[in-house]
């Protein structure tokens, strides 16, 4: 992973959506 993708990561909280929904509601 990037150095971007992890500050990324960070800013999304948990996980951002591009890897993975925070919630897997709708599916």
């Amino acid at each position: 992973m990037n150095s971007s993708q992890k500050k990324r990561l960070h800013v999304f909280g948990s996980a951002p959506v591009e890897q993975q929904p925070p919630i897997p509601s709708t599916t």
